[in-house]
């Protein structure tokens, strides 16, 4: 309670998890991450995948808001999948991750990261080709972008819904605020639960579904979805 009181005072939105690995905000950004550099390990483009994310709502695209953050950082938002059993990270993100921090591509603080950024003042950004050494090598290959959003997207809401599923967060609502504060997910979307109910419930497992049968076991369908759609609820009563 002291902690809310707190919280409150500073003018700061607050959500209660649960004391787990991660907790909620960088388990969900972790798979939502993960995702990200898996496409760019199997040849996407880095300015696609941003561009396709920032069309969907977000502020910035991944590659951008990893630069923003700091690689070293992001390494260990990465460590998070490995310490719980529903998602492992990946040898590639690893392996990736790890050999552009060991060169010092460090992100916009080292001037280099996905991006080759100049002056702080400025909003340009130029791709940083070595970067792609570390993820699959120079060759690019197209993906369309109807699949990196429904890669990306599904990813985050299958997290949050876990994280539900399992008492992460006690409720849709937390997880949406969590979601839209602590990640920036599109506020008139109004969070990943309440996206998953715009949606449809089953709409979403049929495509964590699909996404399972290519890319494995990491898109396996929350229960929690399975659970809501047998009741004939949604996360939010109607």
């Amino acid at each position: 309670d002291q902690a809310k009181g707190l919280a409150s005072q500073l003018g700061k939105v607050w959500i209660q998890t649960s004391d787990t690995p991660g907790f909620y905000c960088t388990r969900v950004l972790g798979a939502y991450l993960h995702e990200a550099l898996l496409l760019l390990h199997e040849g996407a483009d880095i300015a696609k995948v941003d561009f396709v994310l920032r069309q969907f709502g977000f502020l910035h695209g991944p590659f951008r808001f990893m630069d923003m953050a700091g690689l070293e950082l992001i390494q260990k938002v990465m460590d998070i999948p490995v310490k719980i059993s529903t998602q492992r990270q990946s040898d590639q993100v690893a392996r990736g991750l790890g050999g552009m921090v060991q060169e010092g591509f460090l992100g916009r603080g080292s001037g280099k990261g996905f991006f080759i950024h100049g002056r702080q003042d400025t909003d340009k950004y130029i791709i940083n080709q070595a970067a792609y050494e570390w993820f699959g090598g120079s060759e690019r290959r197209r993906i369309s972008s109807m699949r990196i959003q429904h890669r990306m997207v599904l990813a985050l809401l299958n997290e949050a819904a876990r994280c539900l599923e399992e008492g992460v967060i006690a409720s849709p609502e937390d997880g949406d605020l969590g979601a839209v504060y602590g990640l920036g997910f599109p506020a008139f979307l109004g969070g990943p639960f309440q996206f998953a109910d715009h949606l449809g419930l089953s709409k979403v497992v049929h495509m964590l579904e699909e996404l399972e049968e290519d890319y494995g076991t990491r898109f396996n369908p929350s229960l929690l979805f399975r659970e809501k759609i047998a009741s004939g609820l949604l996360f939010y009563r109607k």
